[in-house]
């Protein structure tokens, strides 16, 4: 048998902490995941979703659910801080995107994979909200890579959800889908 010291206890106990939360963490992740068949939304008004991870709660927002084929889908994404501490969060690490699912749940384009972003530094108070730019777009391209260029959604049924992954915060966000339609 051998003796564990002091400091060498309180280091086992931290390393068993910190697996346990990065569990926790990528559990909570997982286990919100998506599943299409629980949204239906058919409204042609601005619809907006939202979903909470304390301290911050993030909301997206699509002008309309039926776009014509080639038609840009714009978004906007809005962060508050609902807690009582002010946050400071980096643009190349901290920055909202978006997730196509096809009608069959499939990913189809992850913006998170194509979008580079520069060095910014933002302090988000307490019920302060923060508003990234105008919009987001998704240009109704989808993966995999053709000859290295994304391909064209084809006409049909998606299911687009806003995403937030801050490795400051070690925090996840996902907001319920929203569905719409391109038509020809």
């Amino acid at each position: 048998m051998f003796k564990v010291g002091k400091w060498q206890l309180t280091t086992i106990i931290l390393s068993i902490a910190l697996a346990i939360s990065i569990g926790f963490n990528l559990y909570q992740t997982l286990k919100d995941s998506y599943n299409p068949s629980n949204f239906t939304y058919t409204s042609n008004s601005p619809l907006t979703v939202e979903a909470t991870n304390y301290p911050l709660r993030l909301s997206m927002t699509i002008n309309k659910t039926e776009f014509k084929l080639g038609e840009p889908i714009n978004m906007k994404f809005t962060l508050k801080n609902i807690g009582n501490k002010t946050l400071v969060l980096y643009t190349d690490r901290d920055m909202p995107s978006f997730i196509v699912y096809d009608k069959a749940g499939s990913e189809v384009y992850n913006e998170y994979r194509h979008v580079a972003y520069t060095h910014s530094t933002y302090r988000i108070h307490p019920d302060e909200e923060l508003s990234f730019g105008n919009v987001t777009t998704w240009y109704q391209k989808v993966e995999p890579y053709q000859n290295f260029h994304l391909g064209n959604a084809p006409p049909g049924t998606y299911h687009i959800i806003g995403e937030f992954i801050s490795i400051s915060l070690n925090l996840t966000i996902r907001t319920p889908p929203i569905t719409i339609k391109i038509v020809e």
